[in-house]
């Protein structure tokens, strides 16, 4: 039996080696040779349109790249900040009794088709369709124009206008009949009205919005001002009556006078914060999360830390808002608005003149209170105990 499996595993080796033999002749044939020549050479082109691909890759993404610059470039340009537009009109019903009398002006406007540079009667003969089709397709096209104007749109009005009007004269496959020019300057006329109307009404609905969010505001202060004036009055009674009861008794009433004489300090600022509907704080405060520099410049007729409190809570922040300092003025809102005008160069939100961050240190901020305003205010930057317990914890990451 041991010969048998001996003699089988004898023949399975010379089989093998038979078979490694006839490989090897193969391999070294010549019909392989070429084919891995072959082979080689198509890896080889592969490789190369591999790297012409990626070169072409890197191409579009650099074209990419410089569209979005310049998308973003021109996004900037047309963004219009309203409230530093000069307008023509103080209020936006002014502007539509103008845009009305240009429209009139429009529909009485006579010879607008002229011919060859010179006004044409163009109600007789051939010239007559084609003249009434021109002015037809360009006022209802200039119509669609101007139902799409929004404040944003700033760039290249009278353009969208001339060029109306040179594409209609192009089309009617006619070199004599044209627009007469002082009609399209009617038509630039209108179109910059209605870019100032749409700006105006942007205009007066942000500053809807501010006057409402200042309502609101002083609302709830005047709320918080009054119940906090009960209570004092309460604390004021209470106290009253410990006093007089000390008197009778011939006992020191030192601690009481002085308990007294701060609840009075506290319950003529509290009147006077009601009486004067404009005195408020300007705080300027920021937070860990923000860069470096970023600092926000704001107003409330409240307790500074209830308002930080507000600002500061929730998922948008890691740590509570930082006050680095607050004054009280009696035009609060006017101070405000001095600053952010004054700083408006250092403003964050170009595009959003609501938003209060600003990016610059607090030296300059210091001196922006003092010279446009004539208001001193300390400001020192102030980490709060949870951003000093996360630094000694993680310092690498801060």
């Amino acid at each position: 039996m041991f010969d048998k499996k001996a003699k089988e595993w004898e023949d399975k080796y010379y089989n093998m080696c038979e078979l490694a033999t006839k490989y090897e002749h193969q391999l070294n044939s010549k019909e392989f040779k070429d084919k891995r020549t072959s082979l080689q050479k198509d890896i080889n082109t592969m490789n190369n349109q591999i790297e012409s691909i990626k070169n072409d890759i890197s191409v579009f993404n650099q074209k990419k790249s410089e569209i979005q610059s310049s998308l973003q470039e021109e996004y900037r340009n047309e963004v219009v900040d309203v409230s530093e537009l000069s307008y023509m009109c103080k209020y936006s019903k002014d502007y539509k009794r103008k845009i009305d009398e240009i429209r009139n002006k429009q529909k009485a406007f006579k010879d607008v088709i002229i011919a060859n540079g010179y006004i044409a009667k163009c109600n007789e003969g051939i010239y007559s369709s084609i003249a009434s089709m021109m002015q037809s397709n360009f006022d209802m096209k200039c119509d669609d124009i101007m139902n799409k104007v929004k404040y944003t749109s700033k760039n290249n009005l009278s353009e969208r206008i001339n060029s109306l009007a040179k594409r209609i004269e192009r089309q009617s496959k006619n070199n004599i009949l044209t627009f007469n020019p002082k009609y399209i300057d009617l038509k630039v006329e209108e179109i910059y009205m209605v870019f100032e109307y749409q700006c105006k009404l942007q205009y007066e609905k942000e500053k809807r919005d501010i006057e409402r969010e200042i309502l609101k505001d002083q609302a709830k202060a005047d709320r918080e001002t009054l119940k906090a004036l009960k209570d004092q009055e309460k604390k004021r009674t209470n106290l009253q009556y410990q006093y007089n009861k000390r008197c009778r008794e011939n006992k020191p009433t030192d601690d009481i006078e002085s308990q007294l004489k701060d609840l009075d300090d506290n319950m003529e600022i509290n009147q006077y914060r009601l009486t004067h509907q404009k005195s408020g704080y300007v705080y300027v405060v920021g937070n860990r999360d923000m860069k470096d520099g970023l600092r926000k410049i704001g107003v409330t007729k409240r307790d500074v830390a209830t308002r930080m409190s507000e600002l500061g809570t929730g998922a948008s922040h890691s740590f509570p808002m930082e006050v680095y300092g607050y004054v009280f003025v009696d035009d609060c809102y006017g101070v405000e608005s001095k600053l952010h005008k004054y700083l408006s160069e250092y403003r964050l939100n170009v595009g959003n003149p609501r938003k209060e961050w600003f990016v610059l240190d607090l030296d300059k901020i210091k001196d922006a209170f003092k010279e446009v305003c004539g208001v001193d205010i300390e400001l020192s930057e102030k980490p709060c105990e949870d951003y000093i317990d996360s630094l000694n914890k993680f310092g690498g990451f801060y």
